[in-house]
Formats: C-alpha cells, structure tokens, sequence
C-alpha cells in the first residue's frame, strides 16, 4: 500500500515536471525571456540616467545605482538566473550532461564579474588608479575563456552510457531524477525570493548563487548515491563521484579570493576533462575485451 502510494506521489510529480519542462523549453518562452532580458538592460540604462539627473523619486533613487556599468552586470545576473533553470531541468538528464551546465554556469559567473570589475573603474580612467582592477578584470576573463573551451572538449569526450540494466530500472531513475529536480526548483524559486527582499529592502547582501551551488552539492551526491542502487561498476561510481567532487571545487572557487577562484575553476575543468579522458578509455577497453 506505501509502496502504491509513493509510486503515484512519484508519477504526479513527474507529470508537474515535464509540465514545467514542456513551458520552459517553449520557443515562444525563450523569445519573451530574452526580450525581457533586454527591456531590463534599457529601463536600468534609463533608470541610472534619470538618478544622475536627480529625476527620480526618493524611494526609486536609494534603489538605482549611480553607475551604468550596472545594467550589464543587471542583465548578466538574469542570463544567469536563465541558465541556472536550464541547468535544474537537465538534472534529470545524464550526469556528464548536468555538470557540463554547471561549468557553462561558472564560466558566465566570471564574465559577469569581469563587467563588476569594468563598472569599479573610476572617472575620469586613471591607470594607476584602475590597474588592479584591469588586471583583475583580464583575469576573469581569461579564466572564463579557459572554462569555456574545457566544456567544449567535454561536450565532444562524452559517451552516454545507460548504467541502469533495464528500461524500467532507466526509467524508475529518470523519474526520481525529476521529482529531485523539481525540488531544485521550489529551493531556487525561494532562496530567490529571500535574496531579492534581502538586498532590496534589508540591505543584506545575501550570495544568492553561492548558497544554490550549495544545495546543488547535496543533490548530486544524492543522485551518485541512488544511482548505486542501479550499477554497482567501479569505474562508473568512481566517474561520477569524481563529477561531484567537481562541484564541490567550484563551490570552493565561488567564495575564493581574487585569482584563487580562476585557479579553481580551471583545475575543476582540467579534472573533469582527465577523468573522462580516462573513462572512455577504460570504456573502450571493456568492450575490446568482450568483444574478443
């Protein structure tokens, strides 16, 4: 009877998932979304322009930053935000193609800390001023591009190979995969709405992308340690537990100082790119042997 119970919870859920999933992949969601994006990059813009005018309302104008800078880093965190759910929903996919997300998240992190370190610099531009923000920007910017190309090699080394032994197995795992991506999103949704308040009206500067990489930390793991339910293979344990303890460095790199995090994040996608190197040819071997 529990058994029943948990198995139409699960269904349920499921059908609530790809709901979500079916509207969120909708070519026409996209579109409104991007052109939401840049609507907000030009009502910053003109926000910014207005408070340098002293055109605003007082309650708009403690609100509004003085630099303009902030649209672009305005406009990044909502790409962000963009691609964070996209990243939630592919959960339920394999998990080479997740933590591949998780990079491209990374990568972006940087680029928009990069515009931060733009919109620091002073005016008029003075280079003894500005140098360590320069460099620090150049770093950023270096470290994304190293990112970027790593997920590419990734993308490219991939091999999917089902670790369940049957298809109701495959998809008794697709399903629990959901109802935790599911989950992700009510934790995304609310640690959303507490950092937005937080900042806005508390003045506490919650580190909303931090505390979610957190939660994402846990959630991996629970899907290793289910997925051994399935495939007890060394090989296939040792990969994703190593895919994991990816997440974990680039945890790490988010909170690290100034050109630490670089250095993280690039070891974590160097890691990554060994580990899988090593897998296939494992993999390749494996299937020589039977093969013989």
């Amino acid at each position: 009877m529990f058994e029943k119970s948990v198995t139409k919870l699960t269904f349920n859920l499921c059908r609530i998932y790809d709901k979500f999933h079916t509207i969120w992949e909708d070519k026409k969601f996209l579109k409104s979304t991007g052109t939401l994006i840049v609507y907000s990059f030009l009502l910053i813009l003109f926000l910014v322009e207005l408070k340098k005018w002293n055109l605003l309302p007082s309650f708009l104008n403690n609100l509004v930053p003085a630099n303009h800078f902030f649209a672009i880093e305005f406009a990044f965190t909502f790409l962000l935000i963009i691609e964070i759910m996209s990243m939630i929903f592919v959960l339920s996919h394999s998990v080479s193609t997740s933590l591949a997300k998780q990079f491209e998240i990374f990568s972006l992190i940087l680029l928009r800390q990069a515009f931060k370190d733009f919109g620091e610099f002073t005016e008029p531009f003075i280079w003894d001023e500005n140098i360590h923000q320069v460099i620090k920007m150049l770093a950023d910017t270096f470290g994304a591009l190293i990112i970027f190309s790593a997920v590419v090699f990734f993308k490219q080394m991939q091999k999917h190979i089902n670790i369940t032994k049957s298809d109701t197995d495959q998809l008794g795992f697709v399903r629990i995969k959901k109802v935790l991506s599911l989950f992700m999103i009510v934790i995304f949704s609310l640690a959303g709405i507490y950092s937005l308040i937080s900042n806005l009206f508390f003045d506490m500067h919650i580190h909303f992308f931090k505390s979610f990489y957190t939660s994402l930390i846990f959630i991996d793991i629970l899907i290793i340690l289910i997925s051994l339910r399935y495939n007890y293979l060394y090989i296939i344990v040792f990969r994703n537990s190593g895919f994991a303890l990816a997440t974990v460095i680039l945890r790490l790199a988010l909170t690290a100082p100034a050109y630490y995090n670089i250095g993280l994040g690039v070891f974590a996608s160097l890691f990554i790119i060994g580990l899988s190197f090593m897998y296939n040819k494992f993999i390749k071997l494996r299937l020589k042997d039977t093969n013989n």
